[in-house]
């Protein structure tokens, strides 16, 4: 089994219980895409990048609710925080890589669920993908110290 990335959204209970990430929410999947747009005869840059919604899957749980109200009103994140956990050489959960959202709005949740006539679908828990967009996002290895940033606000 992949190990999972624990998300800290402002205002928001996530159900994850493991020690030390008390209150967050238990990420399942990410998805996220960074792109230049480029000229395909020549290989040259053509405009500014173009960063996709941030996308997480996480269990439907008591944080559902709250981000679905935060949807509705449009409501505004100062940093929304995912930390990525992998297996260490001794065996341990390690905080290996940290990605930060600053000024990120909830722009979509996407309910998935699996159709229960489906017999490979019995183990399957009831899922929800959840978008952020934002002004800013960094990205930070942490075992090394090494980071890195885009901002909307620097062409």
């Amino acid at each position: 089994m992949a190990d999972e990335a624990n998300m800290t959204v402002p205002g928001i209970q996530g159900s994850c219980d493991i020690q030390g990430r008390e209150g967050t929410i238990r990420v399942q999947y990410v998805e996220h895409n960074v792109s230049r747009p480029y000229d395909i005869d020549t290989g040259q840059p053509t405009g500014r990048r173009v960063h996709s919604p941030f996308v997480i899957r996480k269990e439907v749980d008591k944080a559902s609710p709250l981000l679905y109200r935060d949807l509705a009103e449009g409501k505004k994140y100062d940093s929304v925080e995912l930390k990525w956990y992998r297996t260490a050489k001794d065996g341990n959960q390690e905080h290996y890589f940290t990605t930060k959202l600053t000024d990120a709005l909830l722009v979509s949740i996407k309910a998935l669920k699996k159709d229960t006539q489906d017999l490979s679908s019995k183990s399957y828990k009831d899922m929800e993908d959840v978008s952020f967009v934002y002004r800013r996002i960094d990205w930070k290895e942490e075992t090394n110290g090494v980071e890195a940033y885009d901002d909307w606000r620097k062409a």
